[in-house]
């Protein structure tokens, strides 16, 4: 299978793991402008009837990326697989720029686990810089709990991330027209 190719003047988020917070966060990121995409590896969670939002939903294999992908740095990309070692697997592929490169990852992780992928990321190549780049654990801190609730929470850091690379690192704020 190629990889598609795809028009960089949209910023394309995918996600990666086709569970409850995917479904949850899909209509909220189309919602506010990107193009999402939905991979997974299990045909039966890869369907399109569940996110019918979805611009595409790939059914593949974690371990092998470039065949199905080919990334950009305008492309955001969201890790919530079902296992760390497909994390592990997306996230190694990403950083090698394996597909390509990226703008922006965010991996869903118990704050706990940062710091054990990140030295096993390093000990397999990885440099530091790149390592800078994950968002982990993914989302603003707001406390989320439910599928809902994180899927804001995530939704949010990706906004204020497209908006800096937009505009620049500024200070954060609110551009409400009620004054």
């Amino acid at each position: 299978m190629k990889p598609i190719p795809i028009d960089t003047n949209v910023k394309r988020a995918i996600i990666f793991g086709a569970g409850r917070i995917a479904e949850a966060l899909m209509p909220i990121l189309a919602c506010v402008g990107f193009r999402v995409w939905i991979f997974d590896n299990d045909p039966e969670a890869a369907k399109e009837e569940r996110f019918l939002q979805a611009d595409r939903v790939l059914c593949g294999d974690y371990r092998r990326l470039p065949d199905y992908l080919e990334l950009t740095q305008d492309d955001f990309l969201v890790v919530l697989t079902p296992r760390h070692a497909f994390d592990y697997d997306v996230q190694l592929q990403v950083l090698r720029g394996d597909c390509g490169d990226f703008g922006y990852l965010g991996v869903i992780s118990a704050r706990g686990k940062v710091p054990e992928t990140k030295a096993r990321l390093r000990a397999d190549g990885i440099m530091d810089a790149q390592l800078d780049r994950i968002h982990s654990p993914i989302g603003t801190p707001i406390r989320a709990v439910s599928p809902e609730e994180i899927a804001v929470s995530i939704a949010g850091e990706m906004i204020l991330e497209r908006t800096i690379m937009r505009e620049g690192e500024q200070e954060a704020h609110h551009k409400c027209p009620m004054k």
